[in-house]
């Protein structure tokens, strides 16, 4: 997460699994406790979804991005996506996938960049 101390505002990276074409009800009743608006607003997110299943959770990233924009936070339009996880890992739990690797390290870089342009008062 990137943090203002100035500010105290909290960016973040939402990694979501799928459970059932959706995110696990745990994360969504979590996502139901949070305060309203206060909590996401004018805040830079971007999201990563892994699934065991060739989509790559897909769907539950839709779902939080709607959720995250109706709370107003600035949404990072690149996201990744990890299909077949069991398949993409090692057996120390790295990724063996040099391409999804690169990719993730793109997202980063651009998600700092991003949340640091789309802050208020920038």
């Amino acid at each position: 997460m990137l943090i203002d101390l100035i500010t105290g505002t909290v960016d973040g990276v939402v990694v979501t699994p799928e459970y059932t074409w959706s995110m696990p009800g745990v994360l969504k009743l979590f996502t139901d406790q949070l305060k309203f608006p206060e909590n996401f607003e004018s805040r830079s997110v971007c999201f990563v979804g892994l699934a065991v299943g060739r989509w790559g959770a897909v769907s539950s990233v839709e779902q939080l991005q709607a959720i995250f924009g109706y709370w107003n936070a600035f949404l990072y339009p690149n996201r990744v996506f990890l299909p077949g996880i069991g398949q993409l890992l090692d057996a120390e739990g790295q990724l063996t996938n040099p391409e999804l690797v690169e990719r993730l390290r793109q997202q980063a870089a651009g998600f700092a960049t991003f949340a640091n342009v789309v802050k208020p008062g920038s």
